[in-house]
């Protein structure tokens, strides 16, 4: 059943007058049961009970039904009250939320027949069906009634423990500090100890603490592993904490443990689906498929059935299962032609189970086929994603789908992907990823969103990988002191900080001296370098300065993209011409002039070709001959001036 479908029939057992009809349907209803004493009726009640509580529910349910019929009997709105608990015990076992449904019906029947309703166990049950049928708001309300109107030690930590856990559902961890400091460990049961490790567990779960959760979770399962089969949900979690942490191997063996223990058939289908993706990890493709296409076998109508596919799609550049997908189109429409079966699944099921998983799909089946109407549909279904409500395993499909294809997507392009959709990227990828964004957000002159995505990595990642990042952006967009106030909470002190807190004294025209001794923590470090011949320059030691860099002068084109590297070169060479020191600067720039087409660097190059009488002044003359710089316009002049005076000694 649909979300959509559960809500709407919930809210027409809620709001429907079926407690009025009630007394019309069961009037014109001719019993097969004889009218019932008052002792007959309070006979089969015990015999429910006790039923009941063998947990041999549909003979307890045969029994209530005889009390149900007669309305006249003393027991008939406790047999309600009990069916109620039935249907939602059943319900909770085998995943049925129709059956959860009527267990609503019937204790909503029951409020309305009997006479004092408004009981701790009636707040308690009614809280819990809703907690089921994944209505915590409403559950959460019923709770806290039901925690002033319990009588009993048993009764309290009953209903704390319900609190704690839709506060952890909802994320509503104010309330878990309200109400925890009521529980007492030392008084608790051994059955409601570990119900309080779980529930511990599922907090830390429900805050990404894995590990932590793991501590918790794995001794519910040592010691009282009936409570999770009692359960499923609740044993689903444990497995899918203990995949998160990476115990692939563990966590197989539970899930293969669910399948064969539980009877909820969307936790089966969930596991089998897990089972798929440790198989995939492993690289075990063929397994993977397998448990895949299993759900497709068998629960073909399901939404798991659906992702299923999409998961199958997904493996396509393996070349096994390529085959193996071409031979299902003989039999299944949806592999015939994969791309319209994405899209139809993304454009169908928008923001759904279903659709979050397409839009993996999506975005890599474009990644591949570089198709610029394609890119555009992309950018537009993007923009309608809301990935806060994403699950886990659904961000984490996205991510291993795509982060390939981000890592080699051209600015441009990640620039207009982000800019659709900024809370997708930050929700969803990995730093790696996020690193990436923030280099090309600077190509795009995104700046604001650079230092922005920047000041959100530190925030989350809060680490020195992550401060450098800042630091650096800050430096770049000529936020000096800011960078060095990032810089300065770094706790790894190594080489690439060195440099960046080096950087940023120089544009501060601070003193250098502490700088000239943090880089000798960089060795044989060529950017170190060439800000050593940095500093030099600045200290007025033009000699040592255009020695280190002669060290590195095979490697400088690399550094002459950046604007502050650019200055500092510029500045050396443009003093060294100014010097008369045009030996030098050949031995500087003809290395970089191989790897480099600049206007500037070959207007200096033929300048000192000049001077020093080179043959190859023609060469670089007509390398800057659409050159439009001040210093090409000073080089065509030192040519011509030459060409001149060569023709005058003639």
């Amino acid at each position: 059943m649909s979300g959509f479908k559960l809500i709407l029939t919930v809210l027409l057992i809620i709001i429907s007058p079926s407690f009025a009809e009630e007394k019309t349907v069961l009037n014109q209803q001719e019993s097969p049961f004889k009218s019932l004493s008052e002792e007959e009726a309070s006979q089969i009640y015990r015999e429910a009970i006790q039923m009941y509580r063998r947990k041999s529910y549909y003979s307890a349910l045969n029994l209530l039904t005889k009390l149900i019929t007669h309305r006249d009997n003393i027991h008939y709105s406790d047999a309600l009250f009990l069916t109620a608990k039935i249907y939602l015990e059943l319900g909770r076992k085998t995943g049925k939320k129709s059956l959860i449904l009527k267990a609503l019906n019937y204790i909503n029947k029951y409020s309305y027949m009997a006479k004092n309703s408004e009981n701790w166990d009636f707040y308690y049950t009614k809280g819990n069906i809703y907690e089921n049928l994944y209505m915590y708001e409403r559950a959460l309300a019923l709770y806290k009634l039901a925690f002033y109107r319990a009588l009993t030690k048993k009764q309290q930590f009953k209903t704390i423990a319900a609190i704690l856990r839709t506060a952890a559902w909802t994320h509503k961890m104010d309330l878990v500090t309200r109400y925890i400091v009521f529980v007492n460990v030392e008084e608790l049961s051994h059955e409601e100890k570990k119900e309080f490790e779980f529930i511990k567990g599922l907090l830390e779960f429900q805050k990404g603490n894995y590990e932590k959760a793991y501590e918790y979770l794995s001794k519910v399962y040592k010691e009282y592993e009936p409570y999770l089969i009692e359960n499923p949900y609740y044993y689903y979690i444990f497995a899918e904490n203990t995949y998160r942490i990476r115990k692939y191997e563990f966590s197989k063996q539970l899930f293969r443990r669910i399948i064969s223990l539980i009877k909820d058939e969307e936790i089966i289908r969930r596991s089998l689906l897990r089972l798929g993706d440790i198989f995939n990890i492993k690289g075990d493709k063929i397994t993977a498929f397998n448990y895949y296409y299993s759900i497709v076998e068998k629960y073909p109508d399901s939404q798991e059935a659906k992702v299923a596919k999409l998961k199958i799609l997904s493996m396509e550049d393996d070349r096994r299962i390529k085959e193996k997908i071409y031979l299902l189109k003989k039999k299944d429409k949806d592999f015939e032609k994969p791309l319209r079966f994405v899209y139809r699944m993304l454009v169908s099921n928008r923001n759904s189970y279903i659709g979050n998983f397409a839009i993996g799909n999506f975005g890599k089946m474009v990644f591949d086929m570089k198709n610029e109407s394609l890119f555009s549909e992309l950018v537009k279904e993007l923009s309608l994603i809301y990935p806060e409500r994403m699950l886990y395993e659904q961000k984490e499909y996205i991510r291993k789908l795509w982060d390939k294809g981000l890592l080699e997507l051209p600015p441009d392009k990640i620039c207009e992907l982000y800019r659709t959709n900024r809370r997708f990227f930050k929700n969803i990828f990995d730093r790696k990823v996020l690193l990436k964004i923030v280099e090309d957000l600077k190509k795009c002159n995104m700046r604001k969103d650079r230092i922005d995505l920047a000041e959100w990595i530190l925030k989350k990642w809060n680490d020195d990988i992550s401060r450098l990042a800042l630091a650096k952006v800050y430096f770049e967009e000529n936020k000096f002191k800011k960078s060095l106030e990032v810089l300065s909470k770094m706790k790894n002190r190594n080489c690439n900080y060195a440099k960046l807190y080096t950087k940023n004294i120089i544009e501060l025209d601070r003193d250098t001296r502490k700088s000239s001794e943090i880089l000798n923590t960089c060795k044989n470090d060529k950017e170190a370098l060439l800000l050593e011949a940095v500093l030099y320059f600045r200290s007025g030691n033009l000699d040592s300065s255009i020695k280190t860099l002669s060290k590195i002068k095979d490697d400088l084109y690399r550094f002459y993209s950046d604007p502050f590297f650019r200055k500092y070169i510029s500045r050396i060479i443009t003093r060294s011409i100014s010097e008369n020191r045009y030996s030098d600067v050949l031995n500087i720039l003809l290395p970089v002039s191989e790897k480099l087409d600049d206007c500037n660097i070959n207007s200096w190059l033929l300048i000192s070709m000049v001077r020093t009488g080179s043959e190859e002044t023609e060469k670089y003359m007509k390398k800057i001959e659409k050159c439009d710089t001040s210093w090409s316009s000073v080089a065509k002049n030192v040519y011509e001036d030459s060409i001149l005076m060569k023709e005058v000694s003639r």
